[in-house]
């Protein structure tokens, strides 16, 4: 098939293509919650959301707003795919893919989607109920060095 230089390509596997390059969000640093989470808050605030909270709860971190940034997204595509997030810059994308290539374990809820975990172990009890208290949380922990 030709491929015209001009031509957008679509990364079928953005989660492989995130892992191989993780240079591309931490720099120099290992992958790491804390540039995550730096990385979702631009996103989430770059969404529209003007209020959000950050909990770390047993080594989970959760971010969450009364704003659900996810809306009309398909979940198992934000995960797992690179998907373009102009709105923040021209060459952004979407920071889930990120999370979930990286975290040990990863968990969102939405009151419309209800509690999805999307990568390692359920969140215990007390973290689903952190997250229950917003529009839209994401949870993840990643293992302590």
């Amino acid at each position: 098939m030709f491929n015209n230089e001009m031509e957008p390509r679509v990364l079928e596997d953005g989660m492989a293509y995130v892992r191989k390059h993780p240079q591309m969000f931490f720099g120099e640093r290992k992958p790491n919650a804390r540039d995550c989470l730096q990385l979702l808050v631009g996103e989430v605030l770059a969404s529209g959301a003007q209020d959000l909270g950050i909990r770390l709860i047993d080594e989970w971190w959760i971010i969450s707003s009364p704003f659900d940034w996810l809306s009309g997204i398909e979940l198992n595509q934000v995960f797992n795919r690179i998907i373009a997030f102009p709105e923040m810059a021209q060459n952004a994308m979407r920071v889930e893919v990120v999370i979930a290539a990286f975290a040990n374990e990863a968990a969102t809820f939405g009151a419309r989607t209800g509690r999805v975990t999307v990568k390692g172990q359920v969140p215990p009890d007390m973290i689903w109920a952190e997250m229950e208290r917003s529009e839209r949380s994401i949870a993840f922990r990643f293992e302590p060095d």
